[in-house]
């Protein structure tokens, strides 16, 4: 095989474009593969965005047409809307309304029942259970005697015994008295005679040694005087201490006394008992508590009132005190409803509710009424009268200063009020009002001066 030798200068061309020649003849087929699928898929894409699209332009030319071709309508001139509303005549007067606050039910009078002494409780009563109720002056239990009139009938003993034996001192101070004055007297006798004795001595009746003699005996009786007299002291000693022992000893008997009677526990006043624990042959210590003891005469309704509610009608009448109010229970369907007076006002103020705590004493509470203590109760308490006002729903009230009245070609008009009281869902206002003019009382969006509007 020949070498085709390149030519001289290194010029390497000719071949290096055979080789280029050959490659682009090899791809041209491959290019062209490819060109004619990307003209494919195009076309298919096209076919599926122009039918849709052919088929809406179609719906656009029947649409077109069926509305040009529909009859003509004449039109109507625009109707204004009237609304239809409740209104109520703005006809002042005077009202009280009703305060309707809540709390509850407390037992004017509440004790607690202990054993004033121990042991062993004897009786109860038959009523002595919860709830039972008890009458003033009844046995309600009783602890165990015996030991108590023991201790009585010693004590009473040793008084007596202290009162004999203060009897037996006064005796024997009476006898050192009479000793006393007697020997006071050989005394005085014992004294002139010896004064006689000397004054013989000068003129020598008497010897020097009978003076002497009558002398000591003198002294002799002095200091029997003395004996005496110190015993007479002492005995009034023993009797002063006999006396203060007798008095101790009265003490202890009368102690002695209370105790006996205070094994018996009596009912002060009429009432229900409860918490319960006393029962017959159980021991019980000394100030135990073994009941709680409601009056059933006194109950009373405590609850708060805000401070604008005690200063509105603090206001008015100078004082809450006095004023009747109702107590209702409900129960059920039925309510229960007292008759209540408030009676006092707490003795601070409320600082987590922010209120005055306030009580009202139920009125005709005996033995048959069902309330007792701890029930939630509504307390209604008639609030100040308000005069020369015009009462309407709360809903009548357009942002606290303005309601709306009827004008003329029954058209809203704006009238300027001031709200003076509420009654639940009620309020009393003040506003220049010309005769009996029809207010609107009802809530309406949109709601403005000019609305046309309709009574029924």
């Amino acid at each position: 095989m020949a070498l085709i030798e390149p030519p001289e200068g290194g010029n390497e061309t000719p071949l290096v474009e055979a080789r280029s020649r050959g490659r682009a003849a090899e791809s041209s087929p491959k290019k062209a593969g490819r060109l004619r699928g990307l003209l494919g898929r195009g076309l298919r894409l096209l076919f599926k965005v122009a039918v849709p699209l052919f088929i809406l332009y179609l719906a656009v030319l029947a649409f077109a047409g069926l509305k040009a071709s529909r009859p003509d309508v004449p039109r109507r001139g625009d109707v204004e809307t009237v609304i239809p509303v409740t209104t109520q005549p703005a006809l002042a007067g005077t009202f009280q309304p009703e305060m309707r606050l809540y709390g509850e039910v407390a037992a004017g009078q509440k004790l607690e029942i202990r054993a004033l002494v121990g042991g062993k409780i004897a009786a109860t009563s038959d009523n002595l259970r919860n709830g039972g109720f008890i009458s003033g002056g009844e046995l309600l239990f009783e602890v165990d005697r015996f030991r108590y009139q023991v201790a009585l009938a010693e004590t009473r003993q040793s008084l007596a015994e202290a009162e004999a034996r203060l009897a037996e001192l006064k005796l024997t101070g009476a006898g050192e008295t009479e000793r006393l004055a007697l020997a006071e007297r050989q005394y005085q006798i014992a004294a002139r005679d010896l004064e006689r004795a000397r004054s013989l001595i000068s003129s020598q009746s008497v010897a020097e040694r009978t003076a002497d003699d009558r002398e000591i005996r003198a002294v002799e009786q002095q200091l029997a005087v003395v004996a005496s007299r110190n015993k007479v002291e002492l005995n009034e000693t023993h009797v002063a201490q006999q006396e203060a022992v007798i008095e101790r000893l009265r003490q202890a008997v009368a102690l002695a006394e209370r105790d006996l009677d205070d094994t018996r526990v009596i009912a002060p006043y009429d009432g229900y008992v409860g918490n319960v624990t006393a029962e017959v042959g159980r021991f019980v210590t000394a100030n135990e508590q073994v009941a709680e003891f409601y009056d059933a005469d006194w109950l009373e309704a405590r609850f708060v009132m805000s401070n604008s509610q005690f200063s509105r009608i603090v206001a008015a009448d100078g004082t809450l005190i006095g004023r009747p109010v109702k107590v209702r229970w409900n129960v059920g369907n039925n309510p229960l409803v007292y008759d209540a007076t408030i009676e006092r006002i707490g003795a601070q103020i409320k600082a987590e509710s922010g209120g005055i705590e306030v009580f009202a004493r139920i009125e005709a509470v005996d033995d048959q009424t069902l309330l007792r203590s701890g029930a939630f109760v509504e307390v209604v308490v008639p609030d100040r009268p308000y005069r020369d006002v015009v009462r309407l729903p709360e809903a009548a009230v357009y942002d606290s200063d303005h309601v709306f009245v009827i004008g003329e070609d029954s058209r809203l008009v704006e009238r300027p009020v001031t709200v003076v009281g509420r009654d639940i869902d009620q309020v009393f206002i003040e506003g220049d009002f010309a005769g009996s003019e029809a207010i609107l009382t009802m809530r309406l969006p949109g709601v403005g001066e000019g609305l046309k509007v309709s009574v029924p």
